[in-house]
């Protein structure tokens, strides 16, 4: 019979009229199934395979297009009767997609849903109940038309003609196998559904044993386990992770007993306790080892009676306690002072001394013991991070304000002191003039003058800078021209003079010495002279590794030209700033020689003449490097 499966299979359904109702009517004559795999049903292993479906419309007045989503529903199964009544093996409701379930139906033609999948399951059944494969065509439980009314399926004459089966050639079945709930067993597997069924897949299918069980304590007892048929009854009881036998005893403190009893649970009872009244007020104590409390004991220390918990001190360094009867004492230990003996104390009451704390005043620190004054007035001790301080009390002075004065040094104000000038008196205060140049003034018993501050005068080429008789500050007075030349500039050094490097600051001490010729007349003033240093590592000094301007002092620059026509400045320190000194590169220390810039020569213009000498330079003397 498979060669019929090849064609199609026609079943015409009678066209029925319906009426008056508001909603899409579907009225079909005819439905068709097409196969497109041969329809062979293997029961142990099942079976898929797709089929096509057309349903025939009977031309009508409510004819007309339906459209929209979730219309139609094709449902299959197999069954023994050709017109598919009867059992229902392998049911699907909805073998159709959500597109195929949209299929939208087109004026006066046919609905046709091609692909449609079935897939038959393994199982264990008869083939002579599944001679037929059968479909069944309608509309879902809420179909969404486009037009937005309800869709409704109608048969001609009835709706049996909905339904259509198409015979099974050929079926194997398969009695090597069980089936249980979706789950394939071989014959001979066993499984329990059940913790108290087990299951076994026979060659006559599956056969079950239930499991009796004779519990061996009471309902009350019983303990059931998940997965496991028969309750278990108590063997033991835990409590606080520790594991009694039935029948067990144990003390769980003085007061209380258990017994682990057959439930597997602790019972436990608990010693009951008469009131205790203790003389004289005392509160009644529980000694170890004892359930109810009792009267506490009194202490004797040496003849005198300390009631229970009472606290005394038998020394500064003992504190006892009573505690029923027994003496309980400590004994303070005295750790060692990181403190000089003058800085501790210690009371009267105590057992240890201890470092006695600084006093802070004015951001500074005091020992204790320390006495110090923060002004004249005030005179203040350190004692344990105190400062005691007492105020000097001053007597009033018998004298005028203006003549009262508070000396440095000194507290209380005092009634100033006159001075003695030149066989005059003056009271506090009082000024006076000794000469042009200078203002004094009486300061308690001390004469304090200021001088005069004169501008330098610029006078001409030949003019000379002069202090007129009963003038403070000097003027400019015409005086000759006075040229000098020097013939020799040169350094001298003492035999043990060494250049000292250091860091930040290398040191040499020598001695400038500059000859004239030709001096007929001593040359006198102020800011004459003026000299620079250097060192150098070649002879003519034109490599300056560290200069020096202006090296000479007030009165090295003042330094007179007598007619012996050499000047002589006297040992001279100079400080060279030098980075990163080394012995072997400072090889010459040079100098050069002239007139300062601002000269104040007594009664003469003093001139250097062109042709002097200058500049020299003298080999350095011992070198002594940085020490590392």
């Amino acid at each position: 019979m498979e060669w019929k499966l090849a064609y199609w299979l026609t079943v015409w359904l009678c066209y029925v009229f319906i009426s008056n109702i508001k909603a899409e009517d579907f009225t079909t004559n005819a439905i068709t199934i097409t196969l497109s795999n041969s329809l062979n049903i293997d029961l142990a292993r099942g079976r898929e395979f797709r089929f096509g479906f057309a349903a025939k419309v009977v031309k009508s007045e409510t004819d007309k297009k339906i459209s929209g989503s979730n219309l139609w529903k094709v449902s299959g199964w197999f069954g023994s009767s050709e017109d598919g009544s009867g059992n229902a093996i392998g049911f699907v409701d909805q073998l159709l997609t959500s597109g195929q379930s949209g299929n939208p139906y087109k004026k006066a033609a046919r609905l046709t849903i091609n692909g449609i999948l079935y897939t038959l399951p393994p199982m264990r059944a008869r083939c002579s109940d599944m001679t037929y494969f059968c479909v069944q065509f309608g509309t879902t439980d809420s179909p969404q038309v486009a037009s937005g009314g309800n869709l409704e399926v109608f048969g001609n004459p009835d709706d049996s003609v909905l339904t259509k089966c198409v015979e099974t050639p050929q079926c194997t079945e398969n009695t090597d196998i069980c089936i249980e709930d979706g789950t394939i067993y071989d014959v001979g597997a066993s499984w329990k559904p059940h913790p108290c069924r087990e299951c076994t897949c026979t060659a006559g299918g599956t056969s079950c044993q239930v499991e009796e069980c004779q519990p061996t304590c009471g309902v009350d007892y019983q303990i059931f386990t998940t997965g496991v048929c028969c309750p278990a009854c108590p063997t033991s009881c835990q409590v606080d992770g520790t594991s009694y036998d039935i029948g067990a005893s144990w003390q769980v403190d003085v007061c209380t007993r258990c017994t682990c009893s057959e439930s597997g649970e602790s019972n436990c009872i608990i010693d009951q306790c008469s009131p205790t009244s203790c003389p004289g007020g005392r509160q009644p104590i529980t000694r170890s080892g004892f359930c109810c409390p009792a009267c506490p004991l009194e202490c004797d220390d040496d003849g005198t009676l300390y009631l229970h918990f009472e606290e005394w001190k038998q020394d500064a360094c003992t504190s006892c306690q009573c505690f029923d009867g027994t003496i309980q004492c400590d004994v303070e230990t005295c750790s060692p002072l990181q403190c000089d003996v003058s800085a501790q104390i210690q009371g009267a009451d105590d057992c240890c001394a201890e470092c006695a704390l600084e006093c802070v005043d004015r951001n500074s620190f005091y020992p204790h013991g320390a006495s110090w004054s923060p002004d004249v007035c005030t005179n203040c001790t350190c004692y344990n991070g105190t400062s005691a301080c007492g105020i000097q009390y001053c007597e009033s002075t018998l004298c005028p304000a203006e003549q009262v004065v508070t000396r440095y040094g000194e507290c209380c104000p005092a009634c100033a002191k006159g001075c003695s000038y030149d066989g005059q008196e003056y009271d506090h205060l009082d000024r006076w003039s000794s000469n042009p140049c200078s203002s004094c003034r009486c300061s308690d018993g001390i004469i304090e003058c200021i001088g005069s501050t004169c501008d330098t005068p610029l006078c001409g080429e030949y003019s000379n800078v002069v202090v007129l008789e009963g003038e403070c500050c000097p003027s400019c007075s015409e005086g000759p021209p006075l040229t000098v030349r020097s013939t020799m500039v040169k350094i001298k050094f003492d035999k043990n003079t060494k250049l000292r490097l250091g860091r930040k600051r290398s040191k040499l001490r020598f001695t400038p010495i500059v000859n004239f010729e030709n001096v007929n007349k001593a040359v006198t003033g102020t800011n004459l002279w003026d000299m620079t240093i250097w060192l150098s590592s070649d002879e003519e000094g034109n490599s300056q590794l560290a200069a020096v301007y202006n090296i000479m002092s007030d009165k090295q620059s003042s330094t007179d030209l007598t007619p012996n026509q050499r000047l002589n400045f006297g040992p001279t320190l100079v400080n060279f700033k030098i980075k990163n000194p080394k012995c072997k590169k400072l090889k010459y220390v040079c100098i050069r020689f002239g007139l300062s810039d601002n000269v104040l020569a007594d009664g003469v213009s003093l001139f250097l003449d062109p042709g002097s000498v200058v500049q020299s330079c003298t080999p350095v003397p011992t070198c002594r490097d940085i020490k590392k």
